[in-house]
């Protein structure tokens, strides 16, 4: 019910599941080690799923559970207190309701997020790296051709490079 996620310079690593809460690492990407962990708490739900993702630049990561969608600013100094709500689900339904799930960036440089339920909508975060409401969150923005059931396409980050080491490329 949960989603990790890199950052897209690999330098970052996040956790969340809303029994648990987001977890936070920088990550070595010579050595594969995970180190200064931060725990960042939403709130509380009976939810137990909800995804996460880092905009483009991995400035911001977003972090949604059932009904809500938050965004952090990895740039400030305290984590915690960045933590803003973008918004919250508006009560569409298909029939059944398309509340938030899995997240995920795009080779265009927005972040698609799936529903719970089968449906034929994915709602879009347009411009994940603008902060708070500019970012332009938009529920059910894209019309799928047919019902999509928890599935997601995953889009690989290929552009990340080699850190300049023949053993790590």
């Amino acid at each position: 019910g949960g989603q990790g996620k890199f950052s897209p310079d690999g330098s970052k690593f996040a956790w969340y599941h809303p029994l648990n809460g987001l977890f936070l690492y920088d990550f070595d990407r010579m050595n594969g080690v995970l180190s200064r962990f931060v725990k960042i708490d939403l709130p509380t739900v009976d939810f137990i799923t909800g995804g996460c993702e880092f905009s483009p630049t991995g400035r911001f990561l977003y972090v949604n559970q059932d009904t809500s969608l938050f965004q952090l600013d990895m740039d400030a100094k305290d984590l915690q207190q960045s933590l803003i709500k973008i918004a919250d689900y508006d009560g569409f339904g298909d029939p059944l309701p398309t509340t938030f799930f899995l997240m995920e960036r795009t080779p265009d440089n927005r972040i698609i997020v799936n529903t719970l339920n089968g449906s034929q909508y994915l709602h879009v975060i347009q411009e994940p790296d603008r902060k708070g409401n500019s970012c332009r969150f938009e529920q059910h923005a894209i019309t799928l051709p047919t019902i999509n059931n928890f599935t997601l396409p995953h889009f690989p980050n290929y552009q990340l490079g080699s850190l300049n080491d023949p053993l790590c490329d």
